[in-house]
């Protein structure tokens, strides 16, 4: 089994601000302090021939601002280096994928990017070089695209884990790669300690990736949580010899809370993890904060069904000395479906009630959604009513049914501003937009008919949102939500291409209908107006800087190339 590193995710980049070149170089060529601009004229500036893919900007304050993209038009896929306002660019490669990094941390460091060659299960040999495509660092193999800044909240560099179980550490300050475990298992980040399972043994490495704490001599997985014991402090959950212990971050030592466990799992719960116990019948079990349920006990478990499927689908409710769970059995481990139960558990007697069956064929959703006869990813919307009684404990009251074949939340929560996509038609693969309100007993209304399952482009600064309904021949008609009703915009928009643009305020998709194939279009919003940019776009992002407007690539024909259109 190859190791992982498990944390190593692109959500862990938010941790720097440095991250963001904007803040960093706004100054660096245009000033945003120029008249805002209201309109834009295609087609721009062709800043590079050829066929190009995944546009990246990066930029150093010493060096200027370069465009990173993967170049497909010669004998192999290529890393291309190129000047933003002109110039020589340059290449490198074999090149499968890339990523800025010096960046990432300071943009007054010398620029470093990295990109991975030839891939086998998504790992190669990663090669680093600087802006004249010149190689500062040696090669690392057998790894991913390093995804983790570190140290948490002062970075100067960023970790990778390679496939033979290597940890580097690749330090863009210096520059320099060195390793720093071997033998790794998994690995994870803490709010100030890198968790590592090295030769069975769960360490924890201060930023200096000095061992502070050792944890048993043959662990095979662990968790990490936050404030379990107390605030603030990152608890690690581990299971060894198959029993489960948790230790309070480097200083506690470890209790013992099961034996015959395993499938540590964050079910996006404060103050609470799943995990089976028994292993073999997947029993369910929750460990959580005694003070979730008015008691003060330290962590308490309670011991749940068994056959219970995946432990993220699950939701719980707290009461006084008393606590209930919504989740799902069902015979074969791997469905996404099954029978939902409802389950109480009393904290002080350590017991559980006789579970509830609720429905056949459900599905729980993030934040708790639950639908029932769940098929292909559509399903009844339904609501379950959870009351705690007189005593207490948390009791099931009811279970609604709020909307028929729904096969998408593009807000995530039922009564989100960005509606429901219900009443789903599989053939034609479209349904109804609905919009709930906050009070769900309340008939949702209908805000657009034929809209496909897609990505809604979100405007949170106004609190809109942007589809395509109408939806025929794999195109429609494009759709701005302000406020609680959808105004239409233009006609043969291709789904999941839509984006709001600042500069000019505007929306930007892609129009394919008749000669027009994939054509970028903005619809200015004031006035509302569509303006073409260019035909045959394969890729296209909004730019504040160095000078407001759109990037885009042409991926066919004469005017194939990267291209900037600047707002005026």
């Amino acid at each position: 089994m190859r190791p992982s590193l498990a944390v190593l995710s692109v959500a862990s980049l938010s941790w720097c601000a440095g991250c963001n070149i904007e803040n960093g170089v706004s100054g660096l060529a245009d000033s945003l302090l120029d008249p805002e601009p209201s309109t834009i004229q295609g087609p721009g500036r062709r800043i590079a021939q050829g066929s190009y893919s995944d546009l990246e900007l990066d930029a150093s304050l010493s060096v200027g601002a370069r465009l990173l993209a993967l170049r497909h038009d010669r004998e192999e896929s290529e890393l291309a280096i190129i000047p933003f306002e002109g110039g020589d660019a340059c290449h490198v490669g074999p090149a499968t994928r890339f990523m800025r990094l010096a960046s990432q941390v300071d943009v007054h460091l010398t620029p470093i990017v990295g990109y991975l060659g030839e891939r086998t299960n998504g790992q190669g040999t990663l090669h680093f070089v600087d802006f004249d495509c010149r190689e500062v660092m040696d090669p690392i193999d057998q790894v991913g695209l390093p995804q983790v800044l570190y140290p948490r909240g002062n970075a100067t560099g960023l970790l990778t884990l390679s496939g033979s179980g290597m940890v580097y550490f690749i330090d863009v300050t210096k520059p320099e790669v060195r390793v720093v475990a071997e033998n790794v298992h998994s690995g994870r980040v803490g709010n100030s300690h890198l968790w590592l399972i090295e030769e069975g043994t769960l360490l924890a490495r201060n930023d200096s990736f000095d061992v502070e704490v050792r944890y048993g001599t043959s662990v095979v997985e662990f968790g990490l949580f936050s404030g379990l014991y107390a605030p603030g402090v990152t608890d690690a959950a581990y299971i060894e010899d198959g029993k489960l212990f948790l230790a309070a971050g480097t200083s506690g030592e470890p209790e013992e809370l099961a034996q015959d466990a395993c499938a540590i799992t964050d079910i996006g719960h404060a103050g609470a993890f799943a995990f089976y116990s028994p292993c073999a019948s997947r029993r369910l079990a929750i460990a959580y904060r005694s003070d979730l349920v008015g008691l003060d006990a330290g962590v308490l478990v309670a011991h749940l069904s068994e056959q219970a499927l995946d432990p993220r689908q699950i939701d719980l409710f707290w009461g006084d000395g008393q606590g209930a769970a919504l989740f799902l059995v069902g015979e074969d481990a791997s469905a996404d479906s099954g029978e939902l139960v409802f389950q109480g558990f009393d904290s002080k007697a350590g017991t559980a009630s006789e579970a509830v069956s609720l429905g056949e064929q459900a599905h729980i959703d993030a934040g708790g959604v639950v639908f029932l006869d769940y098929d292909a990813g559509v399903g009844e919307l339904s609501q379950v009513l959870v009351e705690n009684d007189d005593s207490g404990r948390p009791e099931f009251k009811a279970l609604e049914k709020l909307a028929h074949g729904v096969a998408q939340l593009p807000g995530v929560t039922v009564s989100s501003s960005v509606g429901v996509l219900g009443n789903f038609d599989a053939d034609d693969e479209t349904g109804d937009l609905l919009l709930f309100s906050n009070d769900l007993d309340v008939e949702p209304k209908r805000l657009a008919r034929r809209v496909p399952v897609q990505r809604h482009a979100r405007d949170g600064t106004r609190q809109r949102s942007a589809f395509v309904a109408d939806f025929e021949n794999e195109t429609g008609t494009a759709y701005v939500l302000d406020g609680k009703e959808p105004v239409p915009l233009g006609n043969h928009v291709l789904p999941n291409s839509l984006q709001f643009v600042d500069l000019p305020e505007s929306i930007a998709y892609l129009v394919t209908s008749g000669a027009r194939e994939r054509a970028l279009t903005l619809y200015l919003l004031e006035p509302r107006l569509e303006v073409t940019l260019n035909t045959r776009v394969n890729e296209f992002h909004s730019l504040p800087w160095p000078s407001p407007g759109m990037l885009y690539s042409v991926d066919q024909g004469s005017s194939s190339g990267i291209w900037f259109a600047r707002a005026k």
